[in-house]
This record gives structure tokens, sequence and C-alpha cells, in this order.
């Protein structure tokens, strides 16, 4: 299974922006802290909510349901109660399109 894809972006994001990004086999999150695209799974390894319906705080991103906590940088756990990181991708933003690669699993 190829795990790169691309994905219109329907407008630039600003910092500290979360945007959720469907595409077949995906759900992602993307966001955009301190300058820097970051995407993640958008599904919380906790209860399986939204992370994209959350907010960024720092470096992480904060799931509005039950306040796990992630670094958008590499998906581990900053808070519980989640104990399992989120998925990452590599995301390189070339104007409205993004190229997504799965990074980590773990």
């Amino acid at each position: 299974m190829d795990d790169t894809f691309e994905v219109i972006l329907d407008s630039e994001l600003k910092d500290g922006e979360l945007r959720q990004i469907k595409s077949p086999g995906h759900d992602v999150l993307i966001a955009k802290v301190g300058g820097e695209y970051y995407a993640l799974g958008n599904i919380c390894t906790h209860r399986g909510c939204y992370l994209s319906s959350g907010w960024i705080d720092g470096r992480s991103v904060v799931c509005g349901c039950h306040m796990s906590k992630f670094d958008v940088r590499d998906g581990k756990v900053v808070n519980g109660p989640a104990s399992k990181p989120q998925t990452v991708y590599e995301v390189k933003v070339d104007g409205n399109k993004a190229s997504l690669r799965i990074k980590s699993t773990s």
C-alpha cells in the first residue's frame, strides 16, 4: 500500500489553526504551529474523538473530548488519559496542495 497521497487545502492555514483532511483510508489533522505545518492522525487514540475539534497549546494539540495532549512534531502523548501516540505524517505544502506520507504508526 502506498502511504503517500496529495490533498487540496481550501485555504492557507493561519498559525495555530487546525484542519481536518479526509482522503480514502486517511483522516488527518493538519496544523500550523510556529510557521511550520504538521500532520497527525485526526482520530484520538484515547476514545476516537476528532483532534481537529480541539486546539493548539504550544507545540501540542489538545483533544476537546478528554483533554489528551499530543506533540504535533512526533505524535507522542504529552498528557493523558491517552496512552498511545498518534500516527505522524510528513507534510509538504505547496500553495493549496499538501503532500502527506505516513512517517510513523507507533
